[in-house]
C-alpha cells in the first residue's frame, strides 16, 4: 500500500444497494459558508450519482457546529414519528423559507450526515466546541439508532478547510463531501444486512403520542435471539414509527426469568414483548417450565390490561427454528408488531 496506488477514501462495498428508496437528511452549519456550501453540494450529487432520489435528500441548516446534533436528533425523531417535516421544526433551527427545497417527505430518514467547519483560533473555544459537537453527533446516531455521519471538518487553518472542500486557493484537494455521502450509503446498506427487514407498504398507524414499549428477551441462545430482537424493534420504528426512546429493552438471564421482569415493567410500558427460544434437546429443557412460563404471560393481560405478546419459539432444534423463521411471509417480526398495534388500538378504544 502507498505510493501512485494508493487511494484515499471510502472503499466500495462488496454488494450493492438499491438506493432508490432511502430518505437522508443533510444538517449543516450556515458559519463558514463559503466552504460548507460546496461541502453539502459535493454530498448532495454525490447521493443523486448513487441512486438516491432528488426528493428523498432533505437539506436543513443551522447556525454553527454546536447545533447540529440537536437539530439532527429533533429532525430524525420526527420522521420516526410520522411527523411532518416542513411544518412542525423549530423554525430558529432551520433555514429560513426558500433556502432549499422542502420536499413533503413523510417516513423515517435512513442515515444523516452533519455538516460543518471548525477552524482553530487563538482561544480554547476550538477545542471545547469539536468535543462536544463530536460527541453529540456520535450520541445521535446511538440514541436514534439511525447512521449518523460525522462531516465536521476540524482544521488548523483556513487552507486546510478550503482543500477539504475541493476549494483550495493554490491546491483544489478533495471534496470531502463526497466520501460522506458514500459511507450514508454503504451505513444504510450495512444496518440493513445486519437487520434484514424489506420495506414494504404497510398500514401505518399515526400516533399522537407513541406508546411505551417493552421488550424482555432472554440470553439463553443468544445467537438465534439477536436477529429477532434487532428486527423487532427495526420494525416498530421503521415500518410503525414507534419511537426508540418509547422502547425499552431488558434482559433476563434464563427464559425462566422473564415473568420477573415484565413485571417490572407493567407500570412502565403499554405494550410489552417477550422473547425467547428454547431447543427440546436442552439439558435445561423443562415441558412442565415452558408451559408455566406461558401460562403466566398469558395471565398478565387479564390482570392488568397491559398487552403482552408472546413471542418465545418452541423448537426440536436450531435447523427447525430456521425454517419457521424464514417460511413465515414478511417476517416474525413484521408479524409481532402488527399484532401488538391491532390489540392496543383495541384496547385502548373506550368501552360502549
Amino acid at each position: 500500500m502507498g505510493g501512485d496506488d494508493f487511494h484515499k477514501g471510502v472503499k466500495a462495498p462488496t454488494h450493492e444497494l438499491n438506493a432508490s428508496g432511502l430518505k437522508i437528511l443533510i444538517v449543516h452549519t450556515r458559519w463558514n459558508s463559503e466552504i460548507v456550501d460546496p461541502l453539502v453540494a459535493g454530498a448532495r450529487s454525490t447521493l443523486e450519482s448513487l441512486g438516491v432520489q432528488a426528493h428523498n435528500i432533505v437539506v436543513r441548516d443551522v447556525p454553527g457546529a454546536y447545533e447540529l446534533p440537536g437539530a439532527a436528533q429533533k429532525l430524525i425523531r420526527q420522521s420516526q414519528q410520522q411527523t411532518n417535516l416542513v411544518s412542525s421544526i423549530v423554525d430558529d433551527l432551520l433555514s429560513a423559507p426558500g433556502t432549499h427545497s422542502n420536499p413533503e417527505t413523510q417516513g423515517p430518514f435512513d442515515a444523516a450526515i452533519c455538516i460543518g467547519v471548525l477552524i482553530k483560533g487563538s482561544t480554547l473555544h476550538f477545542e471545547y466546541i469539536s468535543e462536544a459537537v463530536s460527541h453529540g453527533i456520535m450520541r445521535v446516531g446511538l440514541d436514534t439508532g439511525v447512521p449518523t455521519v460525522f462531516g465536521v471538518l476540524t482544521c488548523l487553518t483556513d487552507d486546510q478547510a478550503m482543500e477539504r472542500a475541493g476549494v483550495g486557493r493554490k491546491n483544489k484537494g478533495h471534496n470531502h463531501g463526497i466520501d460522506w455521502a458514500t459511507a450514508a450509503k454503504q451505513m444504510t446498506q450495512d444496518h440493513r444486512d445486519r437487520v434484514p427487514i424489506l420495506r414494504r407498504e404497510v398500514e401505518r398507524p399515526r400516533w399522537n403520542s407513541p406508546p411505551r414499549v417493552g421488550i424482555v428477551y432472554s440470553a439463553e441462545n443468544w445467537d438465534h435471539i439477536e436477529p429477532l430482537v434487532n428486527a423487532l424493534r427495526y420494525e416498530l420504528t421503521d415500518n410503525f414509527y414507534f419511537s426508540p426512546i418509547n422502547i425499552k429493552m431488558t434482559q433476563a438471564e434464563s427464559i425462566y426469568d422473564i415473568p420477573l421482569y415484565v413485571s417490572h415493567l407493567h407500570q412502565r410500558s403499554e405494550i410489552v414483548f417477550v422473547l425467547g427460544v428454547v431447543f427440546r434437546t436442552s439439558p435445561t429443557y423443562e415441558s412442565r417450565l415452558v408451559d408455566a412460563l406461558t401460562q403466566h404471560v398469558a395471565a398478565i393481560p387479564m390482570i392488568g390490561r397491559l398487552p403482552v405478546f408472546d413471542c418465545i419459539l418452541v423448537k426440536d432444534n436450531a435447523k427447525q427454528l430456521s425454517a419457521h423463521v424464514q417460511e413465515v411471509d414478511g417476517g416474525l417480526a413484521s408479524v409481532w408488531a402488527k399484532r401488538a398495534i391491532d390489540t392496543f388500538t383495541m384496547m385502548a378504544k373506550p368501552a360502549i
